[in-house]
Protein backbone atom coordinates (compact mmCIF):
# COMPACT_ATOMS: atom_id res chain seq x y z
CA UNK A 1 0.00 0.00 0.00
CA UNK A 2 2.71 2.53 1.04
CA UNK A 3 4.38 2.03 -2.96
CA UNK A 4 1.21 2.68 -4.11
CA UNK A 5 0.96 5.74 -2.24
CA UNK A 6 4.59 6.63 -2.63
CA UNK A 7 4.17 6.34 -6.72
CA UNK A 8 0.72 8.14 -6.70
CA UNK A 9 1.48 11.27 -4.82
CA UNK A 10 -0.89 10.19 -2.61
CA UNK A 11 -0.19 10.88 1.38
CA UNK A 12 0.06 7.47 3.61
CA UNK A 13 -0.58 7.82 7.71
CA UNK A 14 0.41 4.78 9.61
CA UNK A 15 -1.88 3.94 12.16
CA UNK A 16 -0.44 4.12 15.54
CA UNK A 17 3.40 4.78 14.14
CA UNK A 18 4.75 4.41 17.82
CA UNK A 19 3.21 2.05 19.79
CA UNK A 20 2.94 -1.51 18.28
CA UNK A 21 5.09 -3.87 16.99
CA UNK A 22 8.61 -6.11 17.70
CA UNK A 23 10.35 -2.40 17.15
CA UNK A 24 8.79 -0.95 20.28
CA UNK A 25 9.55 -4.01 22.65
CA UNK A 26 11.77 -2.34 25.39
CA UNK A 27 14.94 -4.21 24.17
CA UNK A 28 14.12 -3.99 20.32
CA UNK A 29 15.49 -2.46 17.37
CA UNK A 30 14.26 1.22 18.65
CA UNK A 31 15.77 1.59 22.14
CA UNK A 32 19.10 0.28 20.82
CA UNK A 33 19.54 2.69 17.63
CA UNK A 34 18.35 5.53 19.58
CA UNK A 35 20.91 4.64 22.43
CA UNK A 36 23.38 4.72 19.54
CA UNK A 37 22.10 7.57 17.98
CA UNK A 38 21.85 9.72 21.63
CA UNK A 39 17.76 9.73 21.25
CA UNK A 40 14.34 8.72 22.15
CA UNK A 41 13.03 5.56 20.63
CA UNK A 42 10.02 7.34 19.27
CA UNK A 43 12.06 9.59 17.34
CA UNK A 44 14.31 7.17 15.64
CA UNK A 45 10.82 5.29 14.71
CA UNK A 46 9.71 8.77 13.33
CA UNK A 47 12.61 9.51 11.46
CA UNK A 48 12.61 6.00 9.75
CA UNK A 49 9.11 6.24 9.21
CA UNK A 50 9.39 9.54 7.25
CA UNK A 51 12.70 8.61 5.40
CA UNK A 52 10.78 5.49 3.97
CA UNK A 53 8.68 7.52 2.00
CA UNK A 54 8.04 11.14 0.68
CA UNK A 55 4.12 10.69 1.45
CA UNK A 56 4.16 9.20 4.84
CA UNK A 57 2.39 11.54 7.03
CA UNK A 58 2.96 10.01 11.00
CA UNK A 59 0.49 11.38 13.82
CA UNK A 60 2.22 10.46 16.88
CA UNK A 61 0.11 12.06 19.35
CA UNK A 62 1.24 13.38 22.66
CA UNK A 63 -0.48 15.76 25.38
CA UNK A 64 3.38 16.83 26.53
CA UNK A 65 4.91 20.06 25.33
CA UNK A 66 8.44 17.64 25.68
CA UNK A 67 7.08 15.01 23.36
CA UNK A 68 6.19 17.44 20.83
CA UNK A 69 9.21 19.23 20.93
CA UNK A 70 11.37 15.34 20.27
CA UNK A 71 8.78 14.13 18.36
CA UNK A 72 9.35 17.10 16.13
CA UNK A 73 13.38 17.13 16.11
CA UNK A 74 12.92 13.98 14.81
CA UNK A 75 12.49 14.82 11.09
CA UNK A 76 15.85 16.24 11.41
CA UNK A 77 17.90 12.56 12.36
CA UNK A 78 19.43 11.28 9.72
CA UNK A 79 19.28 7.50 9.02
CA UNK A 80 21.89 5.21 7.38
CA UNK A 81 21.45 2.84 4.89
CA UNK A 82 22.39 0.35 7.56
CA UNK A 83 20.12 1.88 10.27
CA UNK A 84 17.38 1.98 7.86
CA UNK A 85 17.98 -2.07 7.22
CA UNK A 86 18.33 -2.99 10.42
CA UNK A 87 14.63 -1.24 11.25
CA UNK A 88 13.45 -2.82 8.25
CA UNK A 89 14.31 -6.04 9.07
CA UNK A 90 13.68 -5.91 12.80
Amino acid sequence: MLDYCTHNHLGFIPWSPLATGDLAKPRGALTRIARQVGTQPAQIALAWLLKKSPVMLPIPGTSKVKHLEENTAAALIELDDSIMKELTNS
